[in-house]
């Protein structure tokens, strides 16, 4: 069935589509008018893409998912909001710490994760963001310190939260 034909399409779902890249993403375009939420989860669009949804997108698309989109930049992201879509997965934190712009203060993850990114569960992601704090806070209490034997009770005594 041809994309065209497909009149009232409103949502289409991409999602691990992995060979979907831009020219994939351009060619939808110009194919349907009616979408109005575009899941792009875990394909492999880049910023060129992103650019060309904001600058010739369809006027009807107002939601865009690129939660586990690798290529992209925090940028990317900010261009998408400020041109008033709603996006989900902007928060994608190994997106921003794997590729990380210029000046963005960000420190690359460690080869040792990387090699298991792709079976990271959120629980892992939370160890070890725990883990990369504790390394890195250079201030806090002592006793606080002296009193956690694991991440866990560290979180708990700084009272650190990590949203999903």
């Amino acid at each position: 069935m041809k994309l065209e034909k497909l009149k009232y399409l409103k949502t289409l779902n991409l999602l691990g589509c992995v060979s979907v890249k831009d020219d994939s993403i351009k060619h939808l375009n110009n194919k349907s008018d009616t979408i109005e939420t575009l899941n792009l989860g875990g394909t492999g669009i880049t910023s060129e893409c992103i650019y060309y949804i904001v600058t010739e997108g369809a006027i009807t698309l107002k939601n865009v998912n690129i939660v586990g989109c690798k290529k992209l930049k925090n940028s990317d992201i900010e261009l998408l909001k400020t041109s008033g879509f709603n996006v989900t997965g902007g928060e994608d934190v190994f997106r921003f710490n794997l590729l990380p712009e210029p000046f963005s203060g960000l420190k690359k993850i460690t080869q040792s994760v990387l090699k298991t990114r792709s079976t990271l569960s959120i629980f892992r992601v939370y160890k070890y963001l725990a883990k990369r704090l504790i390394n890195e806070l250079k201030y806090f209490p002592t006793e606080i310190a002296e009193s956690c034997l694991d991440h866990d009770e560290f979180i708990k005594a700084i009272n650190l939260e990590i949203h999903c």
